[in-house]
């Protein structure tokens, strides 16, 4: 009988929230006693509680966007962990003092199918600035030479005014062939 009441319980709060939320995603807390950062309930796993991460929780306010499109092929034969700009795949940007938001989609490849390669958003003009998250690893390809999207969003949370040039920079994380990529669109999100 409990197990129906915890059902019908979740049932209920479901339906309340697509009432008032309008179709936003509603998350039940379901009786672990795990505690969520800030008071915000999270959706409880099933067993034993596992280890989390840090969270890293910011608030950033732009109001302009630039953007760069790319349509030509180029590699890189990088040694592991020794990023490299990737070419033509910068923007120069000016903005207020505060935070800056990048977001990086481009069709990847590798020449071998075991290799594997990382990519960065980094600024100049501050000194070398990474963004948060320091790196992202963009997967092994199905197979050699199959392009296949790969997207990823960074954040810089406090960056200078003035002008600076964001860039996205690779390397290979593992294996031995080259990291390709055509098709790609960098943007700069800013204030």
């Amino acid at each position: 009988m409990t197990n129906l009441r915890s059902l019908f319980a979740v049932a209920a709060a479901l339906a309340i929230g697509a009432l008032l939320g309008g179709g936003g995603l509603v998350q039940a807390k379901l009786g672990t006693g795990d505690e969520a950062i800030g008071g915000t309930p999270d959706i409880a796993s099933v067993g034993a509680p596992r280890a989390e991460a840090p969270r890293v929780v910011g608030q950033c306010i732009t109001n302009r966007t630039a953007y760069r499109t790319q349509t030509n092929q180029v590699s890189s034969t990088s040694g592991l962990f020794v990023f490299v700009l990737m070419a033509n795949t910068h923007l120069p940007v000016t903005h207020a003092a505060g935070c800056l938001i990048v977001d990086f989609s481009a069709e990847m490849s590798a020449g071998t199918a075991d290799t594997n390669m990382i990519i960065r958003a980094s600024i100049s003009g501050t000194g070398l600035q990474v963004a948060e998250p320091p790196f992202a690893a963009v997967g092994r390809p199905v197979a050699a030479n199959v392009y296949e999207m790969r997207s990823m969003r960074f954040v810089f949370p406090s960056v200078p005014a003035g002008t600076h040039t964001v860039r996205i920079e690779w390397s290979r994380g593992s294996g031995a062939g080259p990291g390709e990529v055509r098709n790609r669109t960098l943007t700069v999100q800013y204030r």
